[in-house]
């Protein structure tokens, strides 16, 4: 009806994704997992996650992953990756930065998402 307020999933086009970014290692497990969520709880829209990871976490954030609800899942995609130096030489960037560090300067160029991401669409 006219003047009437409408809920905010009707003002958003279906077809739009949040893409969300992170970079997870050594301890930090459990505190990217609550970050996700919440993302998860409070967003309106679909959800893919890029999660940039040392090869031991892999598994595990992929088994936590599937484990959430339904009503979770249903609302999120989730591609992980290795950390990589995509420019320049490997070695020196690993002796100027933490492997997590220097692969959030990467951000952009590593993920199948970049054009989003470098266009600025809701990258959070």
């Amino acid at each position: 009806r006219p003047g009437e307020p409408r809920p905010f999933q009707a003002v958003l086009p279906p077809e739009l994704w949040i893409h969300l970014a992170v970079v997870a290692c050594g301890d930090r497990l459990e505190e990217t997992l609550v970050m996700l969520k919440s993302a998860v709880l409070f967003s309106h829209r679909k959800i893919q996650f890029h999660i940039f990871t040392e090869e031991s976490l892999k598994p595990e954030f992929d088994k936590q992953l599937r484990q959430w609800p339904d009503s979770y899942t249903k609302k999120f995609e989730h591609r992980i990756y290795p950390i990589t130096f995509s420019v320049g030489n490997p070695q020196e960037w690993k002796k100027l930065f933490k492997p997590c560090a220097a692969q959030r300067l990467f951000l952009p160029v590593g993920t199948p998402a970049s054009n989003e991401l470098l266009l600025g669409r809701e990258l959070l």
